[in-house]
């Protein structure tokens, strides 16, 4: 991913067309001390593995290890895993479940079972997954993740619903891994939760998320049959939750996607502009008040939809969108308003915000995920100001468009 800090819209603008001027958004060194991100494609000295229990988490240090080299093949070349990969009752009413779901998008192909068995204990639940994959009449490969409703007995493997879709880029390398990411869990199981099937011979991977104070990542070491699975913060979701594979991030990342019934997202390309707006391609249907989100946090905001739609980078837009702000840690509302330039100035109640406070956005129904906005800095005139959280493109890059409320 191409990204870079800009600390006033003067670099950004030196980088895209040089020695031209403006304002896109104040960025400032992120407060490391406070919080020490782990994600993929950065590197780390030490894997943080993750418990969360009783709405609280514990860090777990491990090494990281040294693994053999590997790098994905493309997903037709997968082979079928898991225990019940030959329980062709099973995979037959995946299959079907599968096509009720999407009859607009009839297959050209026969789907093939890739993975199925059990998911094991997430968030409290019992599941059994059958992952399948398919071609339409025109090619296009997808994924299909269907599960069996959870429960905290016996699966019921005579019913399976579509829990997730993906679909398969012709473009770029091969991804490492596909899964999908549950922000909106079961009544009882207050955490979010992941799960990915890698391909063949992948080594040692890293669930992390962006959304916490520390930066809680997960590790994990795909089975035989290829399955990773993790237990998240309630703030996690597709659009701020990542796996990579490799000491660096360097063998591989993922393609991770929003489950059924959460905040719908899907991959895009963010292409910057020089008046700092962003154009956004890749969905014909975005509409004002989508977001537009790298790992890190939010870029911009919707402001025309279309096929080409724009996106800008003023956050009281937000406001479209139905979210609201708060701080991170102490979960206190805050507002925001237009500052100098393009700068957000912050406001709260008496005693609300301290110095290097982090911001985020949250509200989406039936779900504690939230969105990484900034960090709050007081000027010498006694205002807050919000430092944005995320390093700015300045190339064509992909991001994920979040559906707004």
């Amino acid at each position: 991913m191409n990204q870079h800090p800009p600390d006033s819209a003067a670099v950004l603008r030196t980088e895209l067309a040089a020695g031209e001027a403006a304002s896109v958004a104040h960025r400032a060194p992120r407060t490391q001390a406070r919080r020490r991100r782990l994600w993929p494609g950065v590197a780390v000295a030490a894997v943080v593995a993750v418990v969360v229990a009783g709405g609280g988490a514990a860090l777990v240090m491990a090494s990281s290890g040294d693994e053999a080299p590997a790098q994905p093949v493309a997903v037709a070349q997968w082979p079928a895993r898991g225990p019940l990969a030959g329980d062709t009752a099973l995979v037959d009413r995946a299959k079907l479940a599968w096509a009720n779901a999407s009859p607009a998008g009839a297959p050209g192909s026969e789907a093939a079972v890739l993975y199925a068995g059990p998911l094991g204990r997430q968030a409290g639940q019992n599941v059994t997954l059958v992952v399948l994959r398919r071609d339409d009449a025109a090619g296009r490969t997808s994924l299909g993740f269907m599960t069996t409703p959870s429960t905290t007995g016996a699966p019921d493997t005579a019913t399976l619903m579509v829990r997730a879709q993906v679909a398969v880029s012709t473009s770029g390398p091969a991804p490492a891994a596909y899964g999908f990411v549950v922000s909106r869990s079961a009544p009882g199981a207050p955490g979010s939760w992941a799960v990915a099937l890698a391909a063949p011979g992948m080594p040692t991977a890293r669930f992390g998320t962006s959304v916490v104070e520390h930066g809680i990542a997960g590790t994990a070491a795909p089975s035989l049959d290829g399955l990773l699975t993790v237990d998240l913060p309630p703030q996690a979701a597709a659009w701020n939750t990542g796996l990579a594979f490799g000491d660096r991030g360097e063998r591989g990342i993922a393609s991770l996607v929003a489950a059924a019934g959460d905040p719908a997202t899907r991959t895009v390309t963010a292409t910057p502009r020089l008046d700092g707006t962003f154009t956004v391609t890749g969905a014909a249907d975005a509409q004002p008040g989508d977001l537009l989100t790298l790992h890190d946090g939010l870029i911009g905001v919707v402001t025309t939809g279309g096929a080409t739609a724009g996106a800008g980078t003023d956050l009281t837009t937000l406001r479209t969108s139905g979210l609201s702000s708060r701080t991170a840690t102490a979960d206190r509302p805050v507002g925001l308003a237009a500052g100098p330039g393009r700068l957000s100035t912050v406001t709260a109640g008496p005693g609300v915000l301290h110095e290097g406070d982090r911001i985020v956005a949250g509200g989406f129904p039936g779900t504690a995920a939230l969105i990484n906005l900034g960090t709050v800095h007081l000027t010498p005139d006694g205002t807050w100001i919000l430092r944005r959280d995320v390093w700015f493109p300045v190339t064509p890059t992909r991001a994920t468009l979040i559906r707004h409320p």
